[in-house]
């Protein structure tokens, strides 16, 4: 099992000019905050370290700058940058989603894999059947209404292959047990209600910003028969909300019954940062409550350095010493 990481350095001239000039000529989400430094990245290699020895190999996707601390002869880590696997056609991108939608092409990738955002970080002790068992990713499918958020033409046009290919009737009378599972909890009265009252489609998933267990081979699959979509989607040079992203490739294994059924909620918690609560999340991170977090930096937060500080302290009081990921 492999670890895929992606990252990016916001203050690498070279990127920066790509990035302003490509800026220019569109108007999708190519917000600044979306790519600036907390300068924590260190402690998502501490972690992998601590927490997944058993790791077999880190995928290390970049646009091609590189740590100035990063240990680039460590034999487990493997630098990857977007020319080495992203088409041509593709290329330059600054849209994750164009290199989530095609990891499958990363030579040597294992086929279970778990992508990492560079602000998912483990904080505790996690094994292989925390992400897959007998080859199949660790989810559940919660089953929720389709609101309206920015998200929504993301997630509608992830929707419209899902239902294209896979009857929700078909899938819980195939396997109920992965759609009713008492390790669910509460959860399991929405997909009890979903299933009653609307049996054929899949209206919408609830989604979890967490480490990501993926299948090469899903991807592959998608590849071949959504070619168009998947295609069209790549092409976006910034994030575009009238595209897929890789919920889809998530969606179809749910769909299909390709997964381990698993609380997702008791392994990890996701934050959206803010002025207000960071206090309460550097709490979190200290008392390692679960074993996985996600600091998402929060469209409203105001005070970035103190914040940030603070979120530094926090992962400084777990991982006080130097991974061999490190120079």
């Amino acid at each position: 099992m492999d670890f895929v990481i992606t990252w990016v350095d916001d203050s690498d001239p070279e990127w920066k000019a790509q990035f302003n000039n490509y800026r220019k000529q569109t108007i999708n989400d190519n917000r600044d905050v979306r790519f600036r430094s907390w300068d924590n990245f260190h402690f998502w290699f501490r972690g992998v370290e601590k927490f997944a020895p058993w790791v077999d190999k880190v995928h290390f996707v970049t646009w091609g700058h590189i740590p100035q601390w990063l240990n680039i002869n460590h034999p487990k880590l493997n630098i990857v940058k977007h020319t080495d696997f992203i088409p041509k056609e593709y290329l330059p991108t600054f849209n994750t989603r164009t290199i989530e939608l095609n990891l499958h092409r990363i030579e040597g990738l294992c086929d279970e894999y778990v992508l990492f955002n560079d602000d998912v970080f483990l904080i505790d002790k996690v094994d292989e059947s925390t992400f897959f068992v007998k080859g199949k990713p660790c989810d559940m499918p919660i089953l929720k209404p389709f609101d309206i958020s920015v998200y929504s033409k993301t997630i509608l046009n992830d929707l419209i292959v899902i239902n294209k290919h896979f009857d929700k009737r078909m899938a819980f009378k195939k396997q109920p047990c992965n759609w009713i599972n008492l390790s669910y909890g509460k959860f399991i009265i929405s997909n009890l209600f979903f299933n009653f009252f609307f049996r054929s489609h899949h209206l919408s998933f609830k989604n979890f910003h967490l480490a990501l267990p993926s299948k090469k081979e899903t991807l592959m699959i998608l590849w071949e028969l959504e070619f168009e979509v998947m295609h069209n989607s790549s092409k976006k040079k910034f994030r575009d909300y009238d595209t897929v992203n890789n919920y889809v490739q998530r969606y179809w294994d749910l769909a299909s019954n390709n997964f381990h059924p698993t609380n997702i909620t008791k392994i990890g918690s996701h934050f959206d940062l803010d002025d207000d609560n960071v206090k309460d999340v550097a709490k979190f991170i200290k008392s390692q409550k679960k074993p996985i977090v996600c600091v998402n930096d929060g469209d409203n937060l105001e005070k970035f350095e103190v914040t940030k500080n603070e979120i530094i302290n926090a992962f400084g009081k777990l991982f006080s010493e130097k991974s061999n990921f490190e120079l």
